[in-house]
């Protein structure tokens, strides 16, 4: 019996210096690699205002092993069309990709470009020592437009005569941004509801939201107005960067008709 338990004491004393031994293998064996790291630039977007000119800019380095370079692949719409871009001789690097260039090779044209598609960017470091790593970082460029509308006093003209019998201007019209291209209109009427129909007890101020999509203009909501107003389907609103001129196109779902107002800043 004791001759039992030395053999299976040993036997046990074997298997534990085994696992101790193959852990320390697995340890001993770990491989360090490189990790290319990527911060975006002042430029973080494509803005489809400007095809021709619009940038991205990317400030590109490494950490871990020495890398001889760092190439730069591209897809569209995270598709499986995934093509290099160029290879960076040295880093770190900053580097700015214009929007044609970075749809080259991708089966794309500036005529195929569409709000809320992206050019995603993804890297590869080519090691001093002949191996290479994907990185796990990547940088997904939205192709969107910036908006610019000026907040503040603005003066809004309707003419809609068949409607409300005249013509009719607020010069107190306060546009204030919520972020993302949505803004509040403190009246969308121009005065147009108070000047037919004051009497009625219509007040000057018919207030909505409004969403600036790429300089087109739709109105999303009109909490606080005293009828329905709600964005024109048929005939979406502009904002004209050039001339100043916002308009919006609007229809009255209370009432059933539909107008148009224009706006300039004071």
């Amino acid at each position: 019996m004791k001759s039992l338990k030395i053999i299976l004491s040993v036997f046990l004393m074997v298997l534990l210096f085994v696992s101790c031994d193959e852990d320390e293998s697995q340890e001993l064996n770990l491989v360090e690699s490189a990790q290319v790291q990527v911060a975006v630039g002042s430029s973080t977007f494509y803005d489809l205002t400007n095809v021709s000119t619009t940038t991205v800019d990317l400030d590109i380095n490494v950490t871990g092993l020495p890398v001889s370079s760092v190439t730069i692949l591209k897809s569209y719409n995270g598709g499986v069309n995934v093509v290099e871009h160029a290879t960076l001789s040295t880093v770190p690097a900053s580097v700015s990709i214009p929007l044609i260039e970075a749809i080259d090779g991708l089966g794309i044209t500036a005529d195929d470009l569409n709000l809320g598609d992206n050019v995603t960017f993804s890297f590869r470091a080519n090691l001093a020592n002949g191996t290479t790593a994907t990185s796990q970082k990547i940088y997904v460029a939205n192709l969107s437009c910036p908006s610019n509308l000026p907040e503040g006093l603005w003066t809004g003209v309707n003419t809609d005569a068949a409607t409300f019998g005249g013509s009719s201007t607020n010069a107190s019209v306060m546009i204030t941004a919520l972020g993302a291209g949505a803004y509040s209109v403190s009246d969308v009427s121009g005065a147009a509801y108070f000047t037919c129909c004051g009497g009625g007890g219509f007040v000057v101020d018919q207030p909505v939201t409004i969403l600036d999509v790429c300089n087109t203009i739709s109105v999303t909501g009109s909490a606080g107005s005293q009828v329905t107003i709600a964005d024109d389907l048929a005939n979406p609103g502009s904002w004209d960067p050039g001339s100043g001129i916002l308009t919006i196109n609007w229809c009255d779902n209370s009432n059933g008709f539909c107008s148009t107002t224009t706006f300039t800043k004071n």
